[in-house]
């Protein structure tokens, strides 16, 4: 059964009687599992937002050199677009 709870997502399991110090740890362990689930989320979500904004030369660029695949392409465009692509990502300018 305990095996099926955690699967299922469960934090931690109990057994009866329930101490309450270790239930109010629990329960603090799984606010901040949701908190940092989240930020998480919201991380994402603004990562996937920047990437959109790349133009398509710039996505495959940017793929290549991650990929360190940068041989592949001219180094003077290749930094040109990536430097871009850096440019629409910077905290500087609000994104």
């Amino acid at each position: 059964m305990a095996l099926r709870a955690m699967k299922g997502g469960a934090i931690d399991f109990f057994t009866k009687p329930i101490d309450d110090a270790a239930l109010l740890k629990s329960v603090a362990r799984a606010f901040q599992q949701v908190r940092a689930n989240r930020q998480a989320a919201i991380e994402h979500e603004k990562f996937v937002a920047r990437f959109e904004t790349l133009a398509p030369r710039e996505r495959e660029v940017r793929g290549l050199l991650v990929r360190g695949l940068l041989s592949f392409v001219g180094s003077h465009i290749s930094a040109i677009h990536f430097g871009k692509s850096l440019l629409r990502e910077s905290p500087q300018n609000g994104k």
